[in-house]
């Protein structure tokens, strides 16, 4: 039985050319950039009437909507790049650090500016915490100077996961479901302490990628 030459690097570069449209990644930028686009497609849906952003634009035409999403769009995604750049280059050696540089409300800041109100704190952490998860399954090596202080990515598949094992409780859960309408950040950090402090002995990302993993191929054979 013959087996396959093709190597482990070069399907590994298929799939990013797949995933990501590129197949190689010459610095951190180039990294943080597929990861931020990957990343906002995980919550694309849930931005219900953002391509009718801006009330005193509306009656513009569809190509300046268009137009005007599209920049709201490229601020924010300058906006996650630098925080993201910003927290490598800190040297953060405390969680508490991290916390304190956490982009959630920096990034609602870019969509106010435009008039466009309708951004949350839960689309905000989904597309930041995913763009950190993306960054490690990138094997971008700079990610690894915050890698164990990242936040996880809220979701349905995370809630329930957590209220199904106490470690949420009913009143906790209704507060962040759907995650998308997650409106105060003490909320959102509630679930992230408490998603902590039950996985202590390992690193928050690494545990939501497994219960995440686990969580969908259940879904999947239903």
């Amino acid at each position: 039985m013959r087996k396959s030459t093709i190597t482990e690097d070069k399907k590994k570069k298929w799939w990013n050319g797949i995933l990501f449209e590129k197949d190689d990644f010459d610095c951190l930028d180039d990294f943080i950039k597929l990861a931020i686009e990957k990343a906002y497609r995980d919550l694309q849906r849930t931005m219900r009437g953002f391509p009718k952003s801006g009330e005193s634009k509306k009656n513009e035409g569809k190509k300046q909507e268009v137009a005007l999403r599209d920049e709201i769009k490229k601020n924010a995604r300058k906006c996650i790049s630098a925080k993201i750049k910003n927290m490598i280059d800190c040297n953060i050696t405390e969680q508490t650090t991290f916390d304190k540089l956490d982009a959630c409300e920096a990034l609602i800041e870019e969509f106010k500016k435009n008039e466009y109100e309708g951004f949350t704190i839960g689309q905000a952490q989904k597309w930041i915490n995913m763009t950190f998860k993306y960054l490690n399954l990138l094997d971008c090596n700079d990610i690894e100077k915050i890698y164990e202080f990242c936040h996880i990515p809220i979701d349905r598949y995370i809630l329930e996961y957590m209220l199904g094992e106490n470690i949420i409780g009913k009143e906790d859960f209704e507060k962040v479901i759907p995650w998308s309408k997650i409106e105060k950040y003490q909320d959102y950090f509630k679930i992230q302490e408490k998603f902590r402090d039950n996985c202590k002995s390992k690193i928050p990302l690494d545990e939501e990628f497994e219960i995440w993993k686990d969580k969908k191929q259940k879904d999947i054979k239903k």
